[in-house]
């Protein structure tokens, strides 16, 4: 206002034509060094933050593009088509069920969520890309009575079906447009996500809440069990009953938990390693292949020895029953935090128990672990079979510890505390016939006999029976020359490694002196072979080679 107080003449804005890289859309997946702006698009059936623009599809995500002149030239000689229309426009967005079609390469795509609230660029047959689902948002009836929908995509359609009402889905012809099918937005139908905190999830619809005034909330239930409640704007009608009517993307809708998502990272780095495993043991290993068993399943069976357990090649078949039935001692660093309790003890499990631990010190954690191996070494005399006031107890245990009669009997041969800094413990562990969750729960004790609780944050195994760490093939290592080295390697060790038919070896140990020189030659000769360190790409996620 001027100073008389009448206000001053002020033109209008007018429309925006620009966007700025750090407030566009998150799922659009830009990085914020790649410029200052991002393509903004133009005005069309989906909201700017709802939609993808063709440059992004083309550039970003089919990589047909490279730059923003290339993607428009693509746009511009009338290459892409959406819904069936060609679009020049390369800023034009495109949306949620949005079929795109590039018939130069003979590809058809569906733009859907995944359940992170990306859009994915899902490949179809030009058979379904004939169709779309489009849910109704408005039914009315128009000038002269005659009745109209219109739908989430912006599409008025006069004289649909008379049953068809708001948030129903129809299924609609993309070169005609006209209805061929439609699903009520009934409970045990088939609906996707389409926004809010579970968008991109599937499931049948269980119920619907009505709350007048309010938003109506929708209940759904997915394939695993999970339910989960979001509003009746969010759900999109996808299939009548639990079959879809269009194809969904390989994760079907099914969002996964932090903990399943990184044991899927792991199991993809696991079959990563195999490839390369199986490249560099092409032409050494020969084996028998049931006529019931794939060659996958033969190879992941290879593969699962070859990194947790021993096996034998060759000749050495024969041997694996004899040193099972020795029952070597493993050698365990076992890392845990004092004062809270997981799930089911798990490593990265959800708390659920949290206690005191500033009552525990130093010298009660060393009176534990005495007792504790006080304990086993009197159930070791139990398993073997030995009466502990018998003069052949009294010459086993001059030897050591004995051996168990019962093949797979847990026992704990050695127990050592290498780190005391509360709220963390870190203990060494030798044991015969330990599993993972036998080590957990064996932590969880530890601390409920300190009078608190606690959980395990790693395990590593650091050897088994004669086999140290120094005796394994690195990543860097792997090539034939060095397997088979190690392969000479490992079988002298077996050999020279004493057995005790009555007494168990503690792991580790180096009992034998003969034959260490040429031990140490081997070993030499595989660190000579390894990858220099311009060679190796120490960027690439090491192989997981323990418990974590």
């Amino acid at each position: 206002m001027n100073t008389c107080g009448h206000p001053l003449n002020v033109m209008a804005r007018g429309p925006k034509h620009h966007l700025k890289r750090l407030t566009a859309p998150h799922h659009w997946m830009l990085d914020k060094l790649g410029g200052v702006f991002a393509p903004r698009p133009t005005s069309g059936p989906h909201k700017l933050r709802e939609s993808l623009p063709l440059i992004l599809f083309l550039r970003n995500r089919l990589k047909y593009a490279l730059t923003y002149t290339e993607a428009r030239k693509i746009c511009k000689q009338r290459l892409i088509k959406v819904d069936g229309k060609v679009r020049t426009e390369m800023r034009f967005p495109a949306g949620f069920m949005d079929v795109i079609s590039i018939e130069k390469t003979n590809e058809t795509f569906r733009l859907l969520y995944d359940t992170k609230g990306r859009f994915v660029c899902h490949r179809i047959t030009a058979q379904e890309g004939n169709y779309k689902l489009c849910k109704i948002t408005k039914v009315s009836v128009g000038p002269k009575g005659v009745p109209f929908v219109n739908t989430h995509d912006g599409r008025t359609i006069r004289y649909p079906d008379p049953h068809v009402k708001i948030d129903d889905t129809i299924v609609l012809d993309v070169n005609t447009s006209k209805i061929t099918d439609f699903v009520k937005f009934d409970a045990g139908n088939l609906a996707m996500i389409t926004g809010g905190r579970n968008i991109g999830r599937v499931g049948s619809i269980v119920n619907r809440e009505r709350h007048p005034g309010a938003f109506d909330i929708v209940h759904v239930k997915d394939t695993t069990g999970h339910t989960f409640a979001t509003r009746v704007n969010n759900v999109f009608v996808i299939g009548k009953g639990a079959k879809p009517l269009v194809s969904l993307t390989a994760q079907k809708g099914i969002k996964l938990s932090i903990t399943e998502e990184r044991d899927k990272r792991i199991a993809a780095k696991k079959a990563q390693m195999g490839d390369k495993i199986g490249k560099a043991l092409n032409g050494l290993l020969c084996v028998y292949k049931p006529a019931d068993l794939s060659l996958n399943a033969l190879k992941k069976n290879i593969l699962k020895r070859i990194c947790t357990q021993v096996f034998g090649v060759n000749d050495g078949v024969d041997q694996l029953e004899e040193l099972r039935s020795q029952q070597w001692a493993n050698q365990w660093r076992i890392e845990c935090v004092l004062g809270r309790e997981t799930h089911k003890h798990e490593i990265k499990g959800k708390v659920t128990r949290k206690e005191a631990f500033d009552h525990v010190n130093k010298q009660k954690v060393k009176k534990l672990l005495t007792k504790v191996i006080g304990d086993y070494r009197r159930m070791s005399f139990e398993l073997a079979e030995v009466e502990m006031q018998s003069s052949e107890a009294f010459q086993i245990a001059s030897r050591g510890i004995p051996r168990p009669k019962l093949p797979g009997s847990q026992m704990v041969v050695g127990l050592k505390m290498l780190l005391f800094k509360l709220p963390y413990l870190a203990v060494s562990i030798d044991s015969i016939g330990e599993t993972d969750a036998w080590l957990r729960c064996m932590v969880n004790e530890f601390g409920l006999a300190l009078d608190t609780t606690a959980s395990p944050v790693r395990l590593i195994r650091r050897s088994i029976g004669p086999f140290r760490a120094e005796h394994t093939v690195l990543e860097r290592q792997l090539s034939l020359q060095n397997i088979v080295d190690n392969i000479s390697l490992t079988s002298r060790l077996v050999k020279e490694y004493p057995y005790d038919r009555d007494v168990v070896i503690e792991s580790g140990k180096d009992t034998s002196e003969e034959g260490f020189g040429r031990r140490k030659e081997i070993l030499d000769r595989m660190v000579a072979n390894e990858l220099s360190p311009e060679e190796f790409d120490a960027m690439r996620p090491a192989w997981p080679r323990d418990y974590v």
